[in-house]
């Protein structure tokens, strides 16, 4: 977590000023830059509604519980139904395992196909050229030989 003081005088514009109710009562106030349309406050991962938002001081003030993933209303506390913040913790994790998933079981596209397949072909290249070039000394003598034994056959035509 970057250093609350970093971000309230010099990210304000991009930071949630937030308020959160821990089990033992107490009120701490934690400055946060947002991660989309979430907010991760020590363990606590929390998801901003716009309709619950005060401003204070024109930065964007929200209120949480530790039990609950969604900002309280505190006009109107008595009318709200929540998930508690382990449970949308536990959603958001099990929809990036489903995404993680899903993307596993698509196979391999044709881009991906030539990427193995030339890859492929530069190891067996690779692997031919250090061949013939450790037997690089082998190969000169012979074609020598060949040519000398053109040279005798051919009378003296190579």
């Amino acid at each position: 977590m970057k250093n609350q003081f970093i971000i309230k005088h010099f990210m304000k514009y991009k930071a949630v000023k937030c308020y959160v109710v821990h089990a033992d009562k107490r009120l701490k106030l934690t400055w946060v830059i947002p991660n989309g349309n979430d907010l991760t406050v020590g363990k606590y991962t929390f998801h901003m509604n716009s309709d619950v938002m005060y401003l204070s001081k024109g930065i964007p003030t929200y209120v949480f519980s530790y039990k609950k993933a969604e900002p309280l209303n505190i006009i109107d506390i008595e009318a709200q139904t929540f998930m508690s913040a382990e449970d949308y913790d536990t959603a958001i994790s099990s929809h990036v395992a489903r995404e993680i998933f899903e993307a596993s079981n698509k196979g391999m596209d044709g881009n991906t196909l030539l990427m193995v397949i030339g890859l492929g072909l530069v190891g067996v290249i690779g692997v031919a050229s250090y061949l013939l070039y450790s037997r690089f000394d082998e190969v000169k003598t012979l074609l020598l030989q060949i040519i000398e034994m053109l040279r005798i056959i051919g009378g003296g035509l190579v």
